[in-house]
């Protein structure tokens, strides 16, 4: 029998064997940072990236203009507090995961005039 609760932002997964019950967590945000059971913050990284990535997409859709200081202006200003939140927390160690966080960095960049 398997028991899915949502108690204060908790996934757990409660396993039911004859009496006995065994819990485990998917993942836990604490602060706005979210870690998986094996203290990973890999379900955090995807989802920032994913938000800043949104992000940066309505800027270069909403601004006609294209001028690299505007630009770069409003990226640091609406979309890198959203990567660098408690970076100092779940600072990066994988390849991978930086790589994620460069990718919308060097996305936008890509996409303005003299860069």
């Amino acid at each position: 029998m398997l028991l899915l609760e949502l108690l204060s932002f908790v996934f757990v997964f409660v396993f039911v064997f004859g009496r006995k019950f065994s819990a485990r967590f998917r993942f836990r945000p604490d602060l706005g940072v979210s870690y998986d059971n094996n203290l990973k913050f890999g379900p955090h990284i995807s989802h920032i990236v994913s938000k800043a990535a949104l992000r940066a997409k309505l800027i270069l859709k909403c601004f006609q203009s294209r001028d690299p200081e505007l630009s770069t202006t409003a990226f640091c200003t609406f979309v890198r507090h959203i990567l660098e939140y408690c970076s100092v927390v779940w600072s990066p160690m994988l390849k991978r995961d930086i790589h994620k966080i460069q990718t919308v960095q060097r996305r936008f960049t890509k996409r303005l005039n003299g860069l």
